[in-house]
């Protein structure tokens, strides 16, 4: 498991379960194929209004994050992705975006049409059967401090929205929930300033960038995992009531 120690957290990535093994068990479980419903309800009337004129987009931007920069100024696009994903993999087959409204608050979205389109486009990737989802973070180019900023967002906003979907029945989370549930509180913590690349030994640029490349890929395959288990959970509390 991660440790969020200054310098040492991403060195220490081969301590996490393989990606491989855990793409396995994803395959393992029928319960990833799933009818998705996202029930669009707006308390909040008007008090949405389009300003997407007053955001200035980057060309090379993908569209999800286009989406992300005009549905919430205030909010890093990843840290959005992150909450929208970690609310998604409850175990529950419908999103209520008002309910997602509540959690993140009013003030801090823009625009009620972008936040729609971001919401549905993060949930089709997620639940796709080719297993395209990918975390909304920095690409390979993007300087390691980036990275990092980028992965702890995610990770953060992840946890935030899950802990949010969350009630009561759920006390008792599956054991493979709760160790990556671990691991991402621990990348939640990734200080990018302990990654500047100036200050780096020789070698130590290689190993940060395979370090990223496997928690990148870590963290994808787990959130299609916890997809897959909470499911079988929900399912299961649900048989037994």
């Amino acid at each position: 498991m991660y440790v969020a120690h200054k310098g040492q957290a991403l060195a220490q990535s081969s301590n996490m379960p393989h990606a491989a093994r855990l793409r396995r068990k994803i395959q393992s479980f029928h319960a990833i194929t799933l009818s998705w419903q996202v029930v669009i309800v707006w308390p909040v009337g008007d008090s949405l209004r389009p300003t997407i004129s007053a955001l200035q987009l980057d060309e090379s931007m993908s569209e999800l994050r286009i989406h992300a920069e005009m549905a919430a100024y205030s909010i890093e696009p990843e840290e959005l992705h992150g909450m929208v994903c970690g609310m998604a993999v409850n175990g529950n087959h419908e999103f209520v975006l008002s309910d997602f409204i509540d959690f993140v608050g009013i003030d801090a979205l823009s625009d009620q049409e972008s936040l729609g389109n971001f919401v549905n486009a993060a949930l089709d990737e997620l639940h796709d059967q080719n297993m395209i989802f990918q975390p909304l973070v920095a690409d390979e180019e993007d300087p390691i401090t980036k990275r990092v900023e980028t992965i702890a967002n995610w990770s953060g906003g992840f946890l935030a929205g899950f802990a949010a979907s969350l009630d009561g029945e759920h006390a008792e989370l599956p054991v493979d929930v709760q160790e990556i549930i671990k691991d991402l509180v621990a990348l939640s913590s990734l200080d990018p300033e302990d990654y500047r690349e100036a200050e780096f030994e020789p070698g130590e640029m290689e190993e940060h960038e395979a370090s990223l490349t496997e928690v990148h890929e870590y963290v994808r395959v787990s959130t299609l995992l916890i997809l897959a288990l909470m499911d079988e959970h929900v399912s299961v509390e649900s048989a037994i009531d």
